[in-house]
């Protein structure tokens, strides 16, 4: 097994979702629900843009694409976790997912501590 600092987005999602296969629809679909948010409250959201580092029009264009992607494959159980992990953390992609991620676990106060824990682990 390599060393979490030499592990990739998509390995460490691989991770998280072969750990915690039961998590891996509830992510995926609320990475796909915040990816709609953003394209459907897009001049919201624009105006009140304040990343330096990430344009808006970039984080809109990966929204975009993330939603494509789900809606395409769609979201079921049972489904490999590396699956998931290549659909929703392949280069770029990596940058929305894990803020969803982190949202999904920090905001949301996830109620399994384990699986919060293994997200601030792999991904902060």
């Amino acid at each position: 097994m390599k060393s979490l600092k030499v592990l990739n987005n998509v390995e460490r999602a691989a991770l998280l979702f072969d750990l915690f296969p039961d998590e891996t629809p509830g992510v995926a679909e609320f990475v796909r629900n915040m990816a709609i948010t953003v394209m459907e409250d897009r001049e919201q959201i624009g105006k009140a843009w304040d990343n330096a580092e990430l344009a808006f029009d970039k984080w809109l264009g990966i929204a975009k694409a993330i939603r494509n992607r789900t809606t395409r494959v769609g979201i079921r159980s049972g489904t490999v976790g590396y699956f998931y992990a290549e659909l929703l953390f392949a280069g770029q992609l990596a940058v929305f997912s894990t803020y969803c991620l982190i949202t999904y676990v920090t905001d949301r106060k996830h109620p399994d501590h384990k699986f919060s824990w293994m997200v601030r682990i792999l991904f902060e």
